[in-house]
């Protein structure tokens, strides 16, 4: 698979309560896409992904799929302790 375009490593964001605030991301993730990047590095490319639960990443992750509609690939962190 050829990516064209920016690799994207966005950040996960949380909001006041702790979790993943999952309406950010999948806003920031969609403008990502619409910008033109050929694929989203999921939590795992800006340092969270070793401080997050199963959960949290779990919600990164399902969030940033949905956010790029099958537009562009979207690799997930894989790994830690």
């Amino acid at each position: 698979m050829r990516l064209d375009g920016v690799l994207f490593f966005p950040v996960t964001p949380f909001g006041a309560g702790g979790g993943v605030a999952e309406d950010v991301l999948a806003e920031h993730v969609a403008g990502g896409v619409a910008a033109g990047a050929g694929g989203v590095f999921a939590a795992c490319g800006t340092g969270e992904f070793n401080a997050l639960d199963l959960p949290e990443y779990t919600a990164a992750v399902t969030t940033a799929v949905a956010a790029t509609a099958g537009r562009v690939p979207v690799f997930a962190g894989a790994g830690g302790v």
